[in-house]
C-alpha cells in the first residue's frame, strides 16, 4: 500500500489540475495530461483492494466486532439495516471513506511532521523551547500521550503555527453552489464553483500580525498557559465540511512530533538553515534533504 501511494503522489499533480478545472477531466482522461490516465490506474488498483478487505469482513460475520473503521462502520451498516429514516451508512460510502482517509492522510501527516523538524533546524530558539517544555512536562524518559497536550501549551501552538506558516493545504477542495446568493457585495450565482484560498486566509494581516513570520507565541493565550486557535485560524476548513480527518491528524502529529523532540536535537547537517523550498503535489511537500538527529 505505501508503493502505491507514492506513485500516486507522483501523479497528484493531474487531480489538482482536473479538481480546479473539471471539464478538462475527459480531455485528461483521452491523451493521458499530466499522467492522469496513469493516477486513475492507480487509484482503481487502491480501490479493488479496499473492496476485497470489505467484501471479506461482511462474509466473516465474526470480523464485525473488530475495533476498528470497517468493523464499526459495518456494525453501523447492520444496525440501520431496517431503519426507516433514510441514511447515508452504506458499503459503497464505506469504501469511499477508506479511499479519501488513505489519500488524504497518510502523507499530509508525514508532510507535517517533516515541517516541523524543519522548522525545529531552522529556528532554535523555537527548538530550545519545545524541548525545555517536553523535558518539564514529561522528562527524557516518560511515555507520550496525547491527553497530555494541555500541558504542553508552547509546544501545541508550534504546531498550530506550522499549519498556518506553511499552510499544507494552500487551496481547499472545491464546492458547488446549490443556490444563488450575495456575499460581500459579490453575486454567486448557482452552480458556480467556488474555491478557497486558504493560505490568504492563514497570511491575512487582519488577523495575524506580521503573517510571514514564523510565531508560535502568537496561539499562546492566558499568559503562556493555554494553546488556542484564534479567528481566521483554519488549516482544515471550517463548518460541517470540514476535513474529517482534523483529530487524528493533531493526535498523529503530535505524538511523532513530542516523541522525537523528546530524544533529538534537530539541526542541518552544515550546521546552517534547511532548505525551505517546496514542491506542490499533494499539498505543499519539503524537498528531500537530509537533518541530523543528535541524541539529547
Amino acid at each position: 500500500m505505501s508503493e502505491l501511494s507514492r506513485k500516486m503522489m507522483d501523479h497528484v499533480s493531474s487531480v489538482n489540475v482536473n479538481i480546479i478545472l473539471p471539464w478538462l477531466t475527459k480531455l485528461m482522461m483521452l491523451f493521458n495530461v499530466f499522467n492522469y490516465q496513469d493516477f486513475i490506474n492507480l487509484l482503481q488498483k487502491v480501490e479493488d483492494i479496499f473492496k476485497k478487505e470489505v467484501e471479506k469482513r461482511i462474509n466473516a460475520k465474526e470480523e464485525l466486532t473488530k475495533d476498528d473503521l470497517i468493523g464499526c462502520y459495518l456494525q453501523e451498516i447492520e444496525k440501520r439495516k431496517n431503519d426507516s429514516q433514510p441514511h447515508n451508512f452504506n458499503v459503497i460510502n464505506l469504501r469511499g471513506n477508506l479511499l479519501m482517509l488513505f489519500l488524504s492522510g497518510q502523507d499530509a501527516t508525514i508532510a507535517s511532521v517533516s515541517w516541523l523538524l524543519l522548522l525545529m533546524a531552522k529556528y532554535s530558539d523555537v527548538q530550545t523551547k519545545v524541548c525545555e517544555e517536553i523535558d518539564r512536562v514529561i522528562g527524557r524518559d516518560g511515555t507520550v500521550y496525547f491527553n497530555d497536550k494541555t500541558k504542553l501549551p508552547y509546544t501545541m501552538a508550534t504546531m498550530l503555527e506550522m499549519l498556518r506558516y506553511i499552510s499544507i493545504n494552500p487551496l481547499f477542495p472545491p464546492r458547488y453552489v446549490l443556490d444563488t446568493f450575495n456575499f460581500g457585495g459579490y453575486t454567486i450565482p448557482q452552480g458556480a464553483q467556488v474555491v478557497c484560498n486558504s493560505w490568504a486566509m492563514l497570511h491575512d494581516s487582519r488577523y495575524f500580525n506580521d503573517p510571514m513570520t514564523f510565531k508560535p507565541e502568537r496561539f499562546l493565550k492566558e499568559e503562556g498557559i493555554k494553546a488556542e486557535k484564534v479567528k481566521g485560524y483554519g488549516p482544515f476548513s471550517f463548518g460541517k465540511r470540514n476535513c474529517p480527518g482534523e483529530g487524528i491528524a493533531m493526535m498523529t502529529m503530535y505524538l511523532y512530533f513530542v516523541s522525537i523532540m523528546q530524544k533529538f536535537k534537530i539541526r542541518a547537517p552544515d550546521g546552517g538553515s534547511p532548505d525551505m523550498e517546496y514542491k506542490f503535489s499533494a499539498g505543499v511537500l519539503p524537498k528531500p534533504q537530509k537533518l541530523c538527529f543528535i541524541e539529547r
